[in-house]
């Protein structure tokens, strides 16, 4: 099934947005838009396309990303607990406690990492001809960094990112199996016990300023239980990692796609800050977050049921023509329009400045260092992991050292 062969009021949109395969949403997105303000997918979901509406939805206190109280939910590993899953106070409550892991201060510190760790991996890429962008850099670099504000021994950063497989599936709204959604909730019951042991082994007296104290006192104090402390550090491991090497891979590819943004950008490093706030509008890593109506509520010229789960599908939003001009088109210099890249309202992303630190600071180096990067002409694949959409590998070529190289041999 392709958008074109698409008949909305029979066939389910889910597996070309939330597959596992090669799927390009985009097309199904602009054939939504084209419908009415709020479609029921053939799979009884809501669908939400409209940049408008979207926004309403994520503001509006009468839609959480949890289930109403009374629908039964299989939460042995405690992910309601997590921040993303509160809703009111209690989300309020949990969002404060986390806040003093992003003051300016730390992610000051963070930042310094972050061009250490760019310049360390990317000094032996240089002399390659060739070399894959993701497992060279986009996927080295997010889980290097969330281990270090958590306090995580980097060192074992690429052991704690397979452990993490699991908990990333299932919060990515992927579509398992029985036994696949068995053996992900096996793997993230394991890496809970791997963050508890690492939360408990911290030496208050060697290192006094490591973040693991700092969920240590939340729950000696009472403001956080056991399960709920490991819940939120677990979410903030993979949302920290997850969406970013995504985002890296996604925007490096769409301002290599089209040369005159790469060259702008190789011109003048000054965009880069806006450059990164649009290209991640422009392909965003998470396609699409799910709410439940917490009580009847009309949106759209619909009525919503009280349970009912309504798909927000915010790499459509961004592609809004009511919300941006020429949304197709990446605009360096874009200021109209409200990207819902990292949503909106009370559950807008916290780690939004430590994302966009790490693609900025990527941008920045490639441009200095690789001016003549080109995407390579095969083997890219842009890939569906449920909500999460971005490539698996991302190869680059560089013309000037292939004819360095040449120029030795000769």
């Amino acid at each position: 099934m392709t958008a074109d062969s698409l008949k909305l009021k029979q066939d389910s949109v889910l597996p070309l947005i939330l597959g596992t395969g090669f799927d390009d949403p985009y097309p199904v997105y602009e054939r939504l838009r084209s419908g009415s303000l709020m479609q029921r997918d053939a799979s009884g979901m809501w669908l939400v396309s409209k940049h408008a509406l979207v926004t309403r939805i994520l503001d509006d206190s009468d839609f959480s990303a949890r289930p109403p109280s009374k629908l039964t939910v299989d939460d042995r590993l405690g992910y309601l607990g997590m921040v993303v899953f509160q809703t009111g106070a209690e989300h309020d409550r949990v969002r404060r406690l986390l806040a003093p892991l992003f003051t300016r201060k730390r992610l000051a510190d963070v930042q310094r990492f972050i061009d250490a760790e760019i310049m360390r991996l990317l000094a032996p890429l240089r002399e390659m001809m060739r070399f894959d962008l993701v497992a060279d850099l986009a996927r080295e670099l997010p889980v290097r960094t969330i281990c270090h504000l958590l306090g995580f021994p980097e060192s074992a950063a690429s052991t704690y990112l397979g452990a993490s497989t699991g908990a990333w599936q299932l919060i990515s709204a992927m579509n398992l199996n029985a036994r696949e959604r068995a053996q992900a909730v096996a793997d993230t019951q394991r890496f809970l016990d791997q963050i508890e042991s690492i939360v408990a082994d911290v030496d208050a007296d060697k290192t006094p300023d490591h973040p693991a104290l700092y969920f240590r006192k939340l729950e000696e104090s009472g403001d956080m239980g056991h399960r709920e402390m490991l819940a939120n550090i677990l979410f903030l491991f993979i949302a920290g990692y997850g969406t970013t090497l995504l985002s890296i891979g996604n925007s490096v590819a769409a301002a290599l796609r089209r040369r005159e943004i790469w060259q702008t950008l190789c011109g003048d490093a000054a965009l880069i800050p806006q450059a990164a706030r649009e290209l991640q509008r422009y392909d965003p890593a998470v396609q699409a977050v799910f709410r439940y109506a917490w009580n009847d509520v009309e949106v759209g010229g619909q009525l919503i049921r009280r349970g009912e789960m309504v798909a927000l599908l915010l790499g459509a939003a961004n592609r809004d023509p009511d919300e941006f001009a020429l949304p197709d088109n990446i605009d360096l210099r874009r200021t109209h329009g409200r990207s819902l890249t990292f949503g909106a309202g009370p559950h807008s992303c916290m780690g939004l400045a430590l994302a966009r630190m790490q693609l900025e600071s990527v941008l920045r180096a490639l441009v200095q260092h690789m001016p003549e990067l080109t995407l390579s002409g095969t083997d890219n694949y842009r890939l569906q992991r449920g909500a999460f959409h971005g490539f698996s590998e991302l190869w680059l070529d560089q013309p000037v050292v292939a004819h360095r190289h040449l120029a030795k041999s000769a």
